[in-house]
């Protein structure tokens, strides 16, 4: 019996071949392509894959937040079991406020999920087209270093089965930004820097270096230097924080103490050749995942280096293809077990958690050399052809393995503190002093020594007041929430120290008698002189918009 998922298969086929037999070397024809393997996202309901609802729960604690006005938002109060965290603080925000964004015009997050990652899917391939066609000065050329890009497999893998929004839309800004810098646009490459700077930190870690490198060889640094610190004066509210703060997060533990060996790499041999289905399915039974470059990706690869070898490349593009093969070569070496000694001795890059987000420069560069290379190898009413081979072998890998039409908002709201106590939590984000939390929370006080009886007056995101009658000489009790530096403490209106307690929660002491005690969340000196460098900015940005619009 023909099921619904292999109906949907068959239709995604024939468009596919629609397409091709009508191809046109155009912009419009990239994003009608780049639509049909989110057809399957039409499916109601949510879907297996690796941080789906993860991000939706995620993104219910913030909308929670905004409406109760807090604005920006750090804390999120409702996950980790109820204990909260300063997860807003350091994770990769910009996908979050977008969610958010979409459920305040009506989109439920579970649609508004679909939508976000099909929205940033739709942008890589436009931004790719663009940045194709400004390097190679060629239609032909842009629409296939577009295609090889967003059917690279790893981009399949973060649409589908990882639903890593943060690297799906760093995926999208990053063209833009090297497309901006090549024709010398300040105001594009601040905004979209700007943004990409909010969407994914790693994306951000990976790509600029490359970006200030491209810079530095087109000889544009007085054109860049103003935007880029714009950008980075936009953005401020969220770097100089994350950065400043990392101290008391678990993110020390992990620089220092954590050995990276040969079991975090991807296996060499996946590079090359994917272990399911004869090489055309990038995901296993068990959820593993093949990091496949790409076996055109390849192909692009090798020819690029022929061509450069036997001297068969324009003069204009040597460069070009020369920078893009040591981009690659950089990206391929830090993704194989060969490389897990610099991974060792510079502790920073491992803040991309996993050595295949190195794929973000083999995927950007092959895609590149890809447009350039069959363009020259390929005769123009081949290349339609070649498309739909190089499409079309990934078909596999455009729907989700198991559907779940019964996880919807209404479930994830009601289940959000036990599947963010299972499911959520970022290690980079947990205050240092955490430890032995094995249950979520299921009271907001806890009585560690003496007799009490406490009343809550007011809980929000990030005040808490109760009224507490203790019966005995003194007590000792514990908000059980997460510490974490910007907590303050209030007893009958006077500010008391706060003690962090064993098990990294908010402990403190009150003698016999009734007392309102109040703690609230504020922002430290960092977050204050971030903010104020952001507001700053955000007016010179205007300042300077206005200028352009007037000249």
């Amino acid at each position: 019996m023909i099921s619904m998922f292999h109906y949907l298969k068959l239709v995604q086929l024939a468009l596919v071949a629609w397409w091709c037999t009508r191809y046109k070397p155009k912009a419009s024809w990239v994003f009608i392509l780049f639509s049909i393997p989110l057809l399957s996202m039409f499916i109601p309901g949510s879907y297996e894959s690796g941080d789906f609802t993860t991000h939706i729960v995620r993104a219910m604690d913030l909308m929670s937040s905004l409406r109760y006005g807090v604005f920006p938002v750090r804390w999120a109060w409702l996950l980790h079991g109820g204990y909260g965290y300063p997860l807003f603080n350091f994770v990769s925000i910009l996908p979050y406020y977008q969610l958010a964004i979409q459920k305040l015009v009506g989109i439920p997050f579970v649609s508004g999920m679909k939508l976000f990652l099909a929205t940033w899917y739709l942008f890589s391939g436009f931004n790719m087209f663009l940045l194709g066609k400004r390097l190679w000065k060629n239609n032909h050329a842009a629409v296939i270093s577009a295609v090889l890009y967003g059917f690279a497999p790893y981009m399949l893998i973060n649409l589908n089965f990882r639903a890593a929004v943060g690297e799906l839309g760093g995926f999208a800004l990053l063209p833009l930004i090297l497309y901006a810098v090549l024709g010398s646009q300040s105001l594009l490459f601040t905004i979209s820097t700007s943004l990409l700077f909010i969407m994914h930190p790693g994306v951000t870690l990976l790509g600029m270096p490359f970006v200030v490198l491209l810079i530095l060889l087109k000889k544009k640094v007085r054109v860049f230097l103003f935007p880029i610190v714009l950008s980075i004066g936009l953005t401020a509210w969220y770097l100089i924080p994350a950065i400043m703060e990392a101290q008391f997060t678990e993110q020390v533990y992990h620089a220092t103490q954590n050995y990276w060996g040969s079991s975090v790499f991807p296996p060499l041999l996946q590079l090359f050749w994917s272990p399911w289905r004869v090489g055309f399915l990038f995901q296993g039974h068990y959820g593993e995942l093949a990091y496949t470059l790409g076996y055109f990706a390849w192909i692009a690869v090798f020819a690029s280096i022929v061509l450069l070898w036997k001297k068969r490349i324009e003069k204009r593009y040597i460069r070009p293809v020369f920078f893009l093969l040591v981009a690659f070569s950089l990206g391929f070496f830090m993704v194989t077990p060969f490389s897990a000694w610099v991974w060792n001795v510079v502790p920073m890059i491992r803040k991309l958690q996993f050595p295949s987000r190195m794929m973000l420069l083999t995927v950007t560069s092959s895609s590149l050399l890809a447009g350039y290379v069959f363009r020259r190898i390929l005769k123009t009413q081949w290349i339609p052809i070649f498309l739909c081979v190089a499409v079309g072998w990934t078909t596999l890998n455009w729907t989700h393995r198991t559907y779940k039409p019964e996880v919807d908002d209404g479930f994830l709201q009601t289940h959000l503190p036990y599947v963010s106590f299972e499911y959520e939590r970022l290690p980079e984000a947990i205050p240092k002093w955490k430890k032995d939390i094995a249950t979520p929370r299921t009271e907001s006080i806890t009585v560690v020594y003496g007799d009490a009886i406490y009343q809550p007056v007011d809980v929000r995101p990030t005040t808490r007041s109760y009224i507490i009658d203790v019966t005995s000489s003194n007590s000792t009790l514990i908000e059980n929430t997460m510490y974490f530096p910007g907590w303050k403490l209030t007893i009958d209106g006077v500010d008391s120290d706060v003690t962090i307690s064993e098990r990294g929660l908010m402990q403190f002491s009150l003698p016999q008698g009734k007392h309102t005690i109040a703690f609230v969340f504020e922002d430290t000196p960092v977050r204050k002189i971030s903010n104020a460098v952001t507001l700053v900015s955000i007016v010179i940005l205007g300042l300077w918009i206005h200028r352009k619009r007037n000249t």
